[in-house]
């Protein structure tokens, strides 16, 4: 099997072909094999606290936001982790020029 190497400049938006391919790419079920195996909990476990130990690798500014009650229902669904998934989601929209556009008009 070849192994085919991509860069992906994350400061830029996705193109329509990039965002279609995270789509179908979501859409289908995980497939583990010996090349990539299943993670056990303590590899997860090991990973997270890789992942919560970068996150401070990037101290931005704290602000206050105000968020409607049922917008605030939805964010608590995201887990115990809302408030970085939602710096993280504010991060990608602040990049995509027509969702910005979208914004600034409501």
């Amino acid at each position: 099997m070849a192994i085919i190497k991509k860069t992906i400049d994350i400061t830029k938006p996705l193109s329509d072909e990039q965002r279609n391919r995270v789509i179908v790419a979501a859409s289908k079920p995980l497939a583990f094999d010996e090349d990539a195996p299943e993670l056990t909990e303590s590899q997860i476990e090991e990973i997270k606290g890789v992942i919560d130990s970068r996150r401070f690798d990037e101290i931005g500014q704290d602000i206050t936001v105000h968020l409607t009650e049922s917008s605030m229902e939805k964010v608590k669904t995201f887990g115990s982790d809302y408030k970085g998934i939602l710096n993280r989601l504010m991060n990608l929209a602040i990049s995509e020029p027509e969702l910005l556009k979208k914004a600034m008009l409501l």
